[in-house]
């Protein structure tokens, strides 16, 4: 889990979309000053993820960094490099489990799991610290 001021948690997501300055998401422009639905549906078996607005289709995202444990949040943050006068604000978060188990993996996947996490995600956090 990555806090949201730590900057790696945009190089390790499982799924990552940005919410540009004009508001563009995926193939979609949000609306200033209007609410939106943002669905999020992944499919780790598959390795993808689609990204509705308002019940239309905006992107389908694909796994960034695999994952042997499932998706466990969903994670916000703003990344303007200045105060952002704009903002965004989230009135909700829900989620739905259809399948509670992340899919199966070998031994050797579990292996090679721990080994990136080791090489890639230990160093960025005591960089942090």
């Amino acid at each position: 889990m990555f806090d949201p001021s730590n900057e790696a948690g945009e190089e390790f997501a499982v799924f990552r979309t940005d919410l540009s300055a004009s508001g563009k998401v995926g193939s979609t422009i949000l609306e200033p000053g209007t609410w939106h639905d943002i669905t999020l549906s992944w499919n780790l078996g598959d390795s993808h993820c689609q990204l509705l607005v308002d019940g239309a289709n905006a992107a389908t995202l694909n796994v960034r960094n695999t994952t042997l444990n499932g998706v466990s949040y969903v994670r916000f943050r703003s990344s303007a490099k200045e105060i952002d006068t704009a903002g965004f604000l989230v009135d909700s978060v829900k989620v739905r489990i259809d399948n509670p188990y992340a899919p199966p993996c070998s031994a050797q996947d579990q292996i090679e799991q721990e080994e990136r996490y080791i090489k890639g995600i230990v160093p960025q956090w005591r960089e942090n610290l």
